[in-house]
């Protein structure tokens, strides 16, 4: 027995459920295949920029913000950039952040789409997939073989479709994370900050998340450096009893956009499974949803061959980003910029307001050159 769907999705995050909730919307019989059940754990810092919120009204065709609340566990507008925990600059920002946990986050989303119509199996972490005769074949005698049209891969960055097809990304990163109960922390927790000097290479959060702060590190991935020492050492140094707290990790594309040219037509790969993660800043929730959203439309209007030439700008920031990230954690730099950051309140106002919470400046040279410039004329 077959049964036929339009598009099959394999994952349900972010990135995969906004292109089955477009989808469905479309009327397109839409299938979404999880190996997790939801709710679910995602490590995952939960910064929600404005850009990222617009994306979410959008989806949901919401205007009303009341509606939209439950998505959030905590929202500020401070701002604080530190070396490892000497505070360097700080600034409330105009726009201000949300913040989501990610169980919650993906979980009420999962539910919208159900709320559609959409299918969604979940708990399945064995499937065989035929490109050519475009079925997926998954591995319980109690369902039967999946046909699709169109194949969207947004199973993380192990994604089994790249694996399939020997696709790496080239650029990998390491993220681990805790959360910590806010009455027991003696720094501030109402705060979005941002530590360097932590790890070489990457930096250290400290993000409100609800009734807890959520704490942890991204870095390129070495096979020779100790993250989860790292973490413990800057936990302890924040005055916590590190070793009480359950710690999780998780990989991300660090700069490196997976290459498709060798995926048949019909397939994309969006989210961590496509590369789409800002480098600089290592925000993910953006691109996830945009590549959902991107690869979803194209697909409704018949031409997924255009899904790469529409996140082409994305791409181009992500690679320029890279350079910029390898740049900017040089000792030299790293120096200059402890050297001058501190006083530039203003300054960390308008870059929050103004590239990290919206795309008015994209992570390029010359997108950078125009927010100094902005900065400078303001």
């Amino acid at each position: 027995m077959v049964k036929n769907y339009h598009t099959i999705i394999l994952g349900g995050g972010p990135s995969g459920i906004s292109a089955a909730i477009l989808l469905q919307k479309a009327g397109l019989p839409v299938c979404v295949i999880d190996r997790a059940t939801f709710p679910r754990d995602k490590t995952c810092a939960g910064l929600v920029t404005l850009k990222t919120y617009n994306r979410i009204r959008h989806l949901m065709d919401e205007k009303d913000e009341s509606q939209l609340a439950s998505l959030f566990c905590d929202q500020t507008r401070k701002a604080s950039v530190y070396d490892r925990n000497r505070r360097l600059c700080a600034s409330e920002t105009e726009i201000g952040y949300r913040l989501v946990r990610r169980r919650s986050f993906d979980f009420q989303l999962v539910e919208y789409y159900k709320q559609l119509g959409g299918t969604m199996l979940e708990g399945k972490r064995e499937y065989d997939i035929d490109f050519n005769s475009r079925i997926i074949t998954l591995k319980d005698d109690c369902e039967p073989q999946l046909h699709y049209n169109y194949l969207i891969a947004a199973d993380g960055a192990k994604s089994s479709v790249r694996r399939m097809f020997h696709l790496d990304i080239a650029h990998m990163g390491l993220s681990l994370e805790t959360h910590i109960p806010k009455s027991e922390c003696t720094f501030p927790t109402d705060e979005v900050r941002i530590a360097f000097g932590v790890v070489d290479g990457g930096y250290a959060w400290i993000f409100p998340s609800g009734n807890d702060v959520c704490i942890g590190i991204i870095n390129t991935f070495d096979t020779k450096f100790d993250y989860r020492q790292s973490l413990l050492d800057y936990m302890t140094s924040l005055g916590l009893d590190a070793s009480r707290y359950e710690i999780r990790g998780a990989y991300i594309p660090y700069g490196g956009v997976t290459n498709t040219r060798s995926l048949p037509r019909n397939v994309l790969m969006v989210g961590d499974a496509g590369g789409f993660v800002d480098p600089l800043v290592g925000e993910g929730l953006y691109l996830a949803l945009t590549s959902g959203t991107f690869a979803a439309e194209c697909i409704i209007e018949g031409h997924p061959e255009k899904f790469l030439q529409r996140m082409k700008p994305h791409i181009r920031s992500i690679r320029q980003g890279r350079i910029l990230r390898e740049r900017f954690y040089s000792p030299r730099v790293l120096d200059y910029f402890y050297r001058h950051i501190p006083g530039r309140e203003k300054f960390l106002r308008f870059f929050c307001d103004h590239h990290i919470s919206t795309d008015l400046y994209p992570t390029t040279y010359l997108g950078l050159i125009r927010l100094l410039w902005g900065y400078k004329r303001q």
